[in-house]
């Protein structure tokens, strides 16, 4: 006797079998969960579970409510257990000098110079006082060697610059690095320093800055004694400023980076140096040729030598448009493939569905059977937010 079963039967039972498989390999892939997304027991989860590397890349969409919210906690946590000491930023440095600044001083007026480009709302720019205070806080606590300061390696003072506020924020550098000097510059640095205050004209700033630039190669010495711990913030900050744009963003990138190593090095020739940095999921993306992640992994005094962190969201709110905030939903890692991004966002979708919480972390892929999933074993974390609007 034939025993005839409905295809609809045989359909339920391959559906469920194949949503049982999602539910197992979400299980084995979620690390940590939280309700909050300051939660230190997660970001510590997650340094323990990344490798030993000297850089530790985190991608992200720009706008996202969740942006910058965790970023403290993960700061800090792999700065406790991998050693890193700097975060880096798509910022310039000469915008970025601002925080070093304060981290070392304490004084909010400092912040309030730069901060108005920021265009947060009140809330936001609480939470940014309340972030830049915990820092300093922590930093307190620190020894002199083991403290933590911010990297800038976006373009700096160049006339192609998108952003207005670039050249304000080079005088602003130029004039706290001469106030905070521990004694007097020497004599043509000195000179130079007061044209560039004296100046707001893009082409006369360029061409000082150079013949900065060129002077301080014979004041090494003395720019140390003068400008202590901030002379990797004098010497980047000079050092990145071009005259012209002729090479790809992600190549400037590259190489204010390896002006900055240079410059923490010159500063502290017995340190070895660590960086978390959060930039746009281009920028982070190793599955981009160019992008800044790929090139710097490949390059010869990095490669190897970075660990990668993917994101994702989920019912989370991007005021990217901010006359038309949307709710976006998916892994934020660009450059893959169609059918992978779908997967990616799939993962995404379904693990915030099962796993309800505000922040989940998600790791151990190399240990994933080959399939569909194959695009995770590049990365060594997957951050998924959930549910910020």
């Amino acid at each position: 006797m034939k025993v005839i079963i409905p295809l609809c039967i045989l359909f339920c039972f391959s559906s469920a079998a194949a949503q049982n498989q999602q539910d197992s390999i979400i299980n084995k892939l979620v690390i940590a969960t939280s309700d909050s997304i300051d939660i230190k027991s997660l970001s510590q989860s997650m340094a323990k579970m990344l490798p030993e590397k000297m850089i530790y890349l985190k991608g992200e969409y720009h706008d996202m409510k969740s942006t910058g919210r965790s970023l403290r906690s993960i700061f800090i946590a792999l700065h406790e257990i991998k050693g890193v000491n700097y975060m880096l930023s798509e910022y310039s440095h000469s915008y970025l000098f601002c925080y070093n600044l304060f981290l070392k001083t304490g004084d909010l007026k400092i912040l309030a110079t730069w901060d108005d480009q920021l265009g947060l709302d009140s809330l936001s720019l609480k939470r940014y006082y309340y972030n830049m205070i915990s820092l300093y806080k922590y930093n307190l606590k620190q020894s002199s060697s083991n403290r933590i300061s911010f990297v800038g390696i976006d373009i700096d003072l160049q006339n192609t610059s998108t952003r207005t506020n670039v050249q304000r924020d080079y005088l602003n550098a130029i004039k706290y690095l001469r106030k905070y000097s521990l004694r007097p510059l020497p004599g043509e640095i000195n000179d130079l320093f007061e044209k560039i205050l004296n100046s707001n004209d893009y082409q006369i700033l360029s061409g000082l800055t150079f013949r900065l630039k060129e002077v301080s190669k014979m004041h090494v010495p003395e720019l140390l004694a003068c400008f202590g711990d901030f002379y990797k913030d004098y010497y980047l900050i000079v050092n990145s400023v071009k005259q012209f744009r002729g090479i790809h963003r992600e190549e400037e990138l590259l190489e204010n980076f390896k002006i900055a190593f240079d410059g923490i090095l010159k500063t502290n020739p017995d340190l070895k140096p660590r960086f978390f940095g959060n930039f746009g999921s281009y920028h982070a993306s190793i599955e981009k040729k160019y992008s800044f992640a790929s090139i710097l992994d490949k390059s010869k005094d990095f490669r190897n030598n970075v660990a990668f962190i993917a994101t994702g969201y989920y019912n989370s709110l991007s005021t990217y448009d901010k006359l038309k905030p949307v709710i976006w939903q998916g892994a934020a890692i660009t450059g893959l493939s169609s059918k992978d991004q779908l997967e990616a966002n799939r993962l995404v979708e379904e693990t915030a569905g099962k796993v309800d919480k505000q922040l989940i972390l998600m790791g151990n892929f190399k240990q994933l059977p080959s399939g569909k999933l194959d695009f995770l074993k590049r990365y060594d974390a997957f951050l998924i937010y959930n549910g910020f609007k």
